[in-house]
């Protein structure tokens, strides 16, 4: 899932379980693998967070600068600053975060590259089963991976994970040919992972 990064960098509903499974990759207990989105959507994710932010704060201030000329209303403007710095520190802290993840992940998981083999894949997976490019490369990557890599016959059993439901549910079948099973959450992937860790 491409919101692995942002689920622990934000702690999320589901970051318990994507701590977990990030801590059986990092024990080599399991094998990672991330499509290209994973690189690029929680920066930009971030990017555009932190450009709403910043609007906001400037209209903090614009509002502080108005509250400072009143005599009656000065007493807030000190308030507003607090938040304004409160804001500012909190940007900063995400940013160091998210690199501090991505490089963490780099160092125990594979990305995923597309080439035009994958490309061209991924232009059937998007007429079959009427995916957004963007979700159609995942799947190619994803599958053209399966294939290379899973061992005859395709043992242990593989996991694909993205909460994104009505686009992937659909495309169960693809994956359940090269043995991969798709898990909708982080809560449900990191059960089957376990129970295929106890029952290898």
């Amino acid at each position: 899932d491409s919101n692995f990064i942002l689920e622990l960098v934000f702690k999320r509903e589901q970051w318990a379980a994507a701590v977990q499974i990030r801590q059986l990759a990092e024990e080599g207990a399991v094998e990672m693998v991330c499509p290209f989105p994973v690189g690029a959507e929680p920066f930009s994710y971030l990017s555009y967070r932190t450009m709403e932010r910043s609007q906001f704060i400037e209209s903090l201030r614009g509002k502080s600068r108005e509250l400072d000329r009143s005599v009656e209303q000065g007493h807030g403007v000190q308030k507003i600053q607090d938040v304004v710095q409160y804001m500012e520190n909190l940007t900063a802290s995400e940013g160091e975060a998210l690199s501090d993840e991505f490089g963490r992940l780099l160092r125990h998981a594979r990305l995923l590259q597309v080439d035009a083999a994958v490309f061209l894949t991924a232009r059937h997976f998007a007429d079959t089963y009427q995916l957004t490019m963007k979700d159609a490369l995942v799947l190619a990557s994803i599958c053209a991976d399966l294939t290379r890599t899973a061992p005859n016959p395709p043992t242990p059993r593989s996991y694909f994970l993205s909460r994104d439901v009505r686009a992937f549910e659909k495309t169960i079948s693809e994956l359940r040919a090269l043995n991969c099973v798709y898990q909708r959450s982080f809560e449900h992937a990191l059960r089957a992972i376990a129970a295929d860790l106890i029952n290898p």
